[in-house]
This record gives C-alpha cells, structure tokens and sequence, in this order.
C-alpha cells in the first residue's frame, strides 16, 4: 500500500507498562546516556510480529481483535540481557509463557495469508526481546556489551494487560486483555480507561483469577 510517497507498515507490539516499564526505561536511558547514543522518543516495548505489509487493513484489524479475543490475560519474564552481533543489537532476553507463544504463533498463521510479513516471523524459533540499543557500530556495541554484563541480571514478570496494532508509528488500534475489547488511537491514550484497566486487573488478582 502507498501513501504519500511511502509504504505503509504495520506493527503488533507489547508495550511495557508500570513499574517494569520505569525499570527498563532506565535502564535503556542510562546505557545511552554513557556511551552518547542519541535516539528518538523511547517506547519500551517487544516486537510480536513485524513491520508487515497488507492492503486489505480492515481484514487486518478483525483478524487482530478477534484473534485477541479468543485468549486470557498473558505474561512474560524478563530474564537478563541478550545481544545479536550480526546488526550490534544489545537488549533483555524475554522468556514468554506458553499462552503468549501459542498467541503469537496463531496470529502469525492467521496473518501470513494475506500479508507479507517479517522473514522473522516464518522461522519456528522466535527470538522474544525488548532493544536496549540497535545499530550502533561494532566498536561501541562491544564496549556496551561488556559494560551490561557487569550490571546486575534483571529479573522481572509483567503481565500483556494490551496489545498494540501500530501503522506507521501510530496507534491504529489496542486491545485490552481485562475489559475484553479493541480500543481505537484516542481511548488507548485515555487515562480514565487505563485506570480502570488496571483496576479490572487488581480484581482478578484479589480473587485468584489470572
């Protein structure tokens, strides 16, 4: 799909939430801080399937809500850091509960058909991580290598409270695992609705029932 002189892209991501998102903030500004890295706005989140391309965007959006609809509240842990040398990446190494794998995989099959994704996305092995830093030179990502290495391991649990369709760097839609629904750009950034996300949230907790 062209637009304005570009393709138009799309991506399905988990953004960080709570104090995990504050804890992995800091860490990512800190390292770029030391080591002079200047980048755009940081949004803590994890690639689930993307960037994607599809000309048919309502089709898109119904097989992403529908498909969050058929499962429960999620979670994964952060377990450490992880780097990728072939492209200097440095991020946390992410472990994904069963639930969260067997979403992202029937969302991949469910996708595949009629959008063309990331040659990622095809393998069978799916790397789960949130960057800490990307494209930076060998030099600097081994010097930023080694200086993770020596921080305490991070070791933190969050729960996938939503999951984010972005098209073109901009909330397209968000579904929100505890009231059950999609919300569009506007309701996502509503901080009214989140507080009562995470109150829905604090139930389930009270009663057991995540």
């Amino acid at each position: 799909m062209i637009k304005d002189g570009f393709m138009t892209y799309y991506l399905i991501e988990f953004r960080f939430q709570g104090r995990a998102k504050k804890r992995v903030k800091s860490i990512i500004l800190e390292v770029k801080r030391k080591f002079g890295i200047r980048t755009k706005r940081d949004i803590p989140h994890i690639t689930l399937i993307g960037p994607l391309y599809c000309k048919n965007e309502r089709r898109l959006i119904t097989v992403f809500e529908q498909t969050c609809k058929r499962y429960n509240l999620m979670f994964f842990k952060i377990q450490g850091f992880g780097s990728f040398f072939w492209n200097s990446v440095i991020y946390f190494n992410i472990e994904p509960s069963e639930e969260l794998e067997r979403f992202r995989v029937d969302l991949c099959n469910q996708l595949k058909s009629f959008c063309r994704l990331n040659l990622y996305d095809y393998r069978d092995k799916f790397y789960y991580h949130a960057t800490i830093v990307k494209k930076i030179g060998f030099l600097k990502y081994f010097r930023i290598k080694n200086h993770i290495a020596k921080r305490p391991i991070p070791k933190l649990k969050q729960f996938v409270i939503r999951i984010t369709l972005i098209k073109n760097q901009i909330i397209l839609r968000e579904y929100d695992f505890p009231q059950k629904k999609s919300l569009t750009r506007y309701s996502a950034k509503s901080r009214i609705i989140y507080r009562k996300t995470l109150s829905l949230l604090m139930d389930r907790f009270k009663n057991h029932n995540v």
